[in-house]
């Protein structure tokens, strides 16, 4: 086991290590000296997207892990001796463990009070062992299942999230818009050779990362992450490990207008894609820390204070399937003030309204009380899902290595005129993706917003 790097977090007064094995499984530790607890977390390239690569059908990974994860196996071969390993009692710990498909990762996990840790360890060295058992005795009742699952689903037109994707991000994440679960069609084709094709090209080590956040890493538990590595390299199909694609953003103007009888009044979010930086900087971070803040707090000033069309307005901060960041603001008005709020959101990026907030003596006193909350800390309590998130970054793109101690010096050094910098590159020089969700016909939303200044100076070239 090679130590490739350390992390020292000063927020959390932590640190984290990253270590490099034999076959190529990446193991992160963080050591929270205080914790009684270990959280373990197992994660593979091997999401529904990956299913593509080698011709199986949709739905693969998904039932993989569901016969990987909630099966008897060759190790403990009925539901009674499974639920008998992970239970506690009055004399041992009990063991949580789950598992979950996305489209880039199929993942395990699991959670226990220290003196668990042997028994967290053995039982996930038998679910990644060879999943015949599982399979042979499982998988035409867990397609079943997987079918139920399948119905719980909204149907894709239904779906805002996967709309949204595939309105707003599709050209250049194409195929990677997979269904995680498949549909019933693509389930009932899946067969065995289908299942163990997957896990013997992709559920092994260099495809692989290991992360533990615990007080401690005991010499059992090195011999635990040895043998391991060890294990998922055992009768391997080694082909190129599987990497995402990697396609250029499109900065055009775009918008949609959604139907949802679940929205109250119509929600409005207006947003721009950036890349996202595959190295830390630590003024950049911030920049786009306080610009998201000043955002949020201005437009509820303008919006709702100032002109009372709106009850708030909320950052818009996710990310989109690949790569890259969603950044900007929404809100929720009524059809007869949408007008008014699109008229309002033009005035104030296009016509210095938020200018009027940024360098007002109140804009001057927001940006020093938010840099007070940077400079003196209060307690905040460690995500249980740490080591594993700073793992991931490391393992599908590159360690970013934050330092409280220069992101703090950089935090005390901000200026207004930083934070108007990233306002501009933001709202006047980028194009946002602009979107209408509401219980209305496209026929009462769309001329309203086609007809409004917005639209039009967005529609400039």
């Amino acid at each position: 086991m090679k130590l490739d790097n350390t992390y020292v977090d000063k927020f959390f007064n932590i640190k984290t290590y990253i270590y490099s094995l034999t076959h190529g499984l990446t193991f992160v530790f963080t050591k929270q000296t205080n914790s009684s607890e270990y959280i373990i977390d197992l994660n593979f390239k091997a999401g529904a997207y990956f299913e593509k690569l080698l011709n199986l059908p949709n739905g693969t990974a998904h039932l993989l892990e569901h016969l990987m994860e909630g099966k008897p196996n060759s190790f403990l071969e009925t539901f009674a001796k499974l639920d008998d390993y992970k239970r506690g009692n009055r004399e041992r710990a009990r063991v949580y463990s789950n598992a979950s498909t996305g489209r880039s990762l199929l993942s395990f996990n699991s959670s226990a009070n220290i003196k668990a840790i042997e028994r967290m360890c053995t039982l996930l060295l038998w679910k990644v062992t060879d999943p015949t058992f599982a399979i042979d005795n499982f998988l035409e009742s867990e397609k079943g299942i997987v079918s139920g699952e399948i119905d719980r689903e909204q149907a894709d037109k239904d779906n805002a999230d996967l709309v949204y994707e595939q309105t707003f991000f599709k050209e250049y994440t194409g195929d990677f818009l997979v269904k995680v679960l498949g549909t019933k069609e693509t389930v009932a084709s899946i067969t065995k050779d289908h299942l163990l094709l997957l896990f013997r090209t992709l559920i092994r080590s260099d495809n692989a990362l290991l992360t533990i956040k615990g007080p401690t890493l005991t010499k059992k538990m090195k011999s635990f992450v040895a043998e391991l590595d060890t294990l998922l390299n055992k009768d391997k199909i080694h082909s190129q490990v599987p990497e995402y694609p990697d396609r250029g953003l499109n900065g055009d103007f775009k918008y949609k207008c959604f139907k949802s009888k679940q929205t109250q009044g119509i929600f409005i979010s207006y947003a721009v894609v950036h890349n996202l930086s595959r190295q830390m900087d630590h003024k950049q971070d911030r920049k786009n820390i306080l610009i998201d803040r000043f955002t949020g707090w201005s437009l509820n000033e303008f919006l709702r204070e100032e002109k009372k069309l709106v009850y708030s307005a909320a950052v818009v901060n996710g990310s989109t399937p690949i790569h890259a960041a969603i950044r900007g603001f929404s809100t929720i008005t009524s059809k007869e003030n949408l007008p008014a709020v699109l008229e309002n959101i033009y005035s104030f990026i296009f016509e210095n309204g938020w200018k009027n907030y940024m360098f007002s003596e109140r804009g001057k006193t927001w940006l020093n009380d938010q840099v007070s909350g940077y400079i003196f800390k209060t307690d905040v309590g460690i995500n249980a899902d740490y080591a594993e998130s700073k793992g991931i970054d490391y393992f599908l793109n590159e360690f970013l290595a934050y330092d409280y101690d220069v992101a703090k010096k950089e935090m005390q050094d901000m200026k207004v005129e930083d934070i108007a910098e990233i306002f501009e590159i933001r709202y006047l020089q980028s194009k946002p993706k602009v979107w209408f969700s509401s219980n209305f016909a496209q026929a009462e939303i769309m001329p309203v917003f086609k007809a409004s200044k917005l639209f039009k100076k967005l529609s400039e070239k």
